[in-house]
């Protein structure tokens, strides 16, 4: 449906973008090839992706079970995926990993209270 682009094939504003996906996952998201498409669109989502992350309140665990949350409840088995995925590499709890996974509680009432935040808000599309 939508063209993927390698590092070499992309437009020439995407390549380092790619290249640089490239470097810290040892391989390259597919979303990441189809945003290739449009370098400053691109570009927004990985700075959007790391504030989320790196400089929110939250802290990395809480925005992982946000994301983790958003990915289940919107049906989307390649986010879990991929979300699951760096939850293991920055060693983060398998059973809260599974739980996140299956849209299970998290045994722990802190985590398990903004899974619901989140769950309610994407359930009612944030009215």
């Amino acid at each position: 449906m939508f063209e993927q682009y390698s590092i070499e094939t992309a437009p020439e504003n995407s390549k380092d973008l790619l290249q640089n996906a490239f470097n810290k996952f040892g391989f390259v998201p597919n979303q990441d090839k189809i945003l290739a498409v449009s370098p400053s669109i691109y570009q927004a989502y990985n700075q959007s992706f790391d504030l989320f992350l790196g400089k929110s309140t939250l802290g990395f665990l809480e925005g992982q079970i946000v994301l983790m949350t958003i990915s289940f409840e919107n049906n989307s088995p390649y986010c879990v995926a991929l979300h699951s995925w760096g939850m293991e590499m920055t060693k983060v709890s398998t059973k809260i990993i599974n739980a996140l996974r299956n849209g299970q509680q998290i045994n722990d009432q802190r985590l398990e209270s903004l899974r619901n935040f989140t769950k309610q808000i994407i359930n009612i599309k944030g009215i």
